[in-house]
């Protein structure tokens, strides 16, 4: 209920261009403006969970960059792709 009315009263300040002294995170209000977020913007959020999704990025793209490797053997692909691993404690 507080976030259905929390919403309104944001939405009705938008919508008559008014100024709330409400502190926002400014990733909140790029997502409200449909602006392009991206991972390193969760850093302004939390940046522990920041670094952990960048790294499981880079861990999608090793994925992808091994698996479309023409050079590459099926069963070395596969191998290499066992071998990647996350450090939880970077």
């Amino acid at each position: 209920m507080i976030f259905k009315l929390l919403g309104m009263i944001i939405g009705r300040s938008i919508l008559d261009e008014r100024l709330l002294d409400l502190p926002l995170n400014s990733l909140f209000w790029d997502l409200i403006l449909e602006l392009p977020v991206h991972l390193e913007d969760l850093k302004k959020v939390d940046k522990q969970l920041a670094q952990t999704m960048i790294a499981f990025q880079e861990l999608v793209n090793k994925k992808k960059e091994i698996e479309n490797d023409k050079n590459l053997s099926s069963a070395l692909k596969k191998e290499l792709i066992e071998r990647l691993t996350y450090n939880v404690l970077k």
